[in-house]
Order: C-alpha cells, then sequence, then structure tokens
C-alpha cells in the first residue's frame, strides 16, 4: 500500500509540473513590428487586453513619444509623424505596458552605396 502511495504521489507531482510548465509557455511575450517606414507605422501584438503601452521612436537623432491602448485581443497601432530611411540611420521602438509588458524593436542602418 505504501508503495501505491508513493507512485501516486510522484505521478502526480510529474503531472502538475508539467501542466504548469505548458500553461507558462502559452504566455506570449510581446512583439512590435514595422509596417511601414513613411510616415513610420508600427503595429504590435500580445500586449495585456486594454492595457496602456508607452510607444518610444527614436530615429535619426528625433525621439517621439506616444501613448496607446491595446485592444481586447492585445493589439496595438501608431503613426509617427517621423519618416526613416535604413541608409540614413538606426531605428529604434520600444513599448512599456502599464501591466508590464515590454517590446523592443531594432533596424540598424544599412551601408547604401552612394547615389
Amino acid at each position: 500500500m505504501g508503495r501505491v502511495l508513493a507512485l501516486v504521489v510522484v505521478a502526480a507531482a510529474v503531472l502538475l509540473t508539467v501542466a504548469s510548465a505548458w500553461g507558462a509557455s502559452d504566455k506570449r511575450q510581446p512583439i512590435l513590428r514595422l509596417v511601414d517606414m513613411q510616415p513610420l507605422a508600427l503595429s504590435g501584438s500580445s500586449f495585456a487586453p486594454a492595457e496602456r503601452v508607452r510607444l518610444r521612436v527614436s530615429s535619426g537623432g528625433a525621439t517621439v513619444l506616444r501613448t496607446v491602448r491595446a485592444t481586447a485581443s492585445g493589439r496595438i497601432a501608431a503613426t509617427f509623424e517621423l519618416a526613416w530611411d535604413r541608409c540614413n540611420g538606426d531605428l529604434v521602438a520600444s513599448a512599456a505596458g502599464s501591466s508590464g509588458s515590454r517590446a523592443v524593436l531594432k533596424r540598424t542602418q544599412l551601408q547604401c552605396p552612394m547615389p
């Protein structure tokens, strides 16, 4: 009887460990995507529903801040009065959500030939 009880306890512990690991991997990290370069447009996904998200975009020495609210499905979108050209500098965009969500998008300058 003692062996059976020990096996049941071990099996239950293994099942709980697997179930918690599976549930933890289900939660996706927020992602920022570049939608357009002129004007600069970003989209994001996997933020908390209705989360307030503070966006910061830097390019060519200019920094623009914007606050948006995520949809019920955790998506965001924003357009900035900022044009970005991959031949003239880096682009860094970050998103910080009020629930702790964080995402970063970086695009580096290309080594473009002279016109």
